[in-house]
């Protein structure tokens, strides 16, 4: 399940998957860019990304990382 927030300098994207921080597909830059953390809420646990203007991502992987998340695939 994913949703957005759209905020000032991008889009922050909830899931219910998570993304190990040893997997980092994109840089942040100096301030803000692409960037994954895990957060509990409720007790269940989410991966949020941020995507700004800044920095960059490898959108092949990034779409790759979506799809095993969404479908629990490995």
């Amino acid at each position: 399940m994913c949703h957005s927030q759209p905020g000032r300098t991008g889009t922050i994207f909830h899931w219910s998957g998570v993304i190990p921080k040893d997997e980092s597909i994109g840089h942040a830059g100096d301030s803000s860019g692409w960037y994954a953390i895990n957060d509990y809420y409720l007790e269940q646990k989410y991966t949020i990304i941020m995507l700004t203007n800044f920095g960059w991502v490898d959108l092949d992987e990034l779409s790759k990382r979506f799809e095993r998340i969404l479908f629990d695939e490995n």
